[in-house]
C-alpha cells in the first residue's frame, strides 16, 4: 500500500502515493444488524498516506466514481431495501472518517426486493427505472456513516414531484 518513504519518526512528515486503475471496494458502513453494505468504484485513482507528527491521513482521489449504497432495510415483513446510486466526475474518500465528498453528482434512490446489496446490483449490472424514487443532481455531495448532504445547485424529481435547493440533507433511514 505504501510506496516509498518511511513512517518511524514521529517528527517527520511523509506522502506516499499509489497510483491506481479499475478501483472497486466493497464494505460495510457501521457494524453489527445496523451495517449497511456500500460499494465504491472507479476509472482510476491515486492514494496518498500523509504523515505528520502523530497524524496519519490516507485519501483517495477518484476520478469517474460510482457508487451503491444500503441506506434502509426495511422492517419485516416487507423484504425491501432502500439503495442509493452515485455518479460524480470526481470524488475524495477520505478513509479514517470514511466520508466520500464528490463534485458534480447524480444521485438515485430506489426501492427494491431483498436485503442485499450485491443480489440486488448484480442481476442486471443496474436497478430497473420504475423502481427510482428520486433522482437529484448536485454540484456536490458529501456523505458520511449517517448522512447525505447535498449542495451547491440540486435540482431533481422524486415520484410524487421535483425537487430544488441550495442544500439538502438526507439522513439515514429517512423518506426524502
Amino acid at each position: 500500500l505504501v510506496s516509498g518513504g518511511t513512517l518511524s519518526k514521529d517528527d517527520e512528515s511523509t506522502t506516499s502515493r499509489q497510483h491506481r486503475s479499475n478501483l472497486q471496494k466493497n464494505f460495510y458502513l457501521g457494524s453489527g444488524p445496523s451495517g449497511k453494505q456500500s460499494r465504491l468504484s472507479c476509472a482510476s485513482s491515486e492514494l496518498s498516506l500523509e504523515k505528520s507528527g502523530r497524524k496519519v491521513a490516507i485519501i483517495e482521489e477518484m476520478r469517474d466514481v460510482e457508487g451503491w449504497m444500503q441506506e434502509r432495510i426495511h422492517a419485516v415483513p416487507s423484504d425491501k431495501q432502500d439503495i442509493l446510486h452515485l455518479k460524480a466526475k470526481e470524488g475524495i474518500y477520505h478513509y479514517i472518517d470514511e466520508t466520500l465528498s464528490a463534485e458534480d453528482v447524480v444521485i438515485a434512490k430506489y426501492t427494491v426486493d431483498g436485503h442485499d446489496l450485491e443480489a440486488a446490483i448484480s442481476r442486471e449490472g443496474s436497478l430497473p427505472a420504475e423502481a427510482r424514487v428520486m433522482e437529484v443532481a448536485a454540484d456536490r455531495a458529501d456523505y458520511g456513516g449517517s448522512d447525505l448532504v447535498l449542495m451547491g445547485h440540486v435540482n431533481g424529481k422524486r415520484s410524487d414531484g421535483t425537487l430544488q435547493a441550495d442544500r439538502m440533507v438526507i439522513e439515514k433511514g429517512s423518506d426524502n
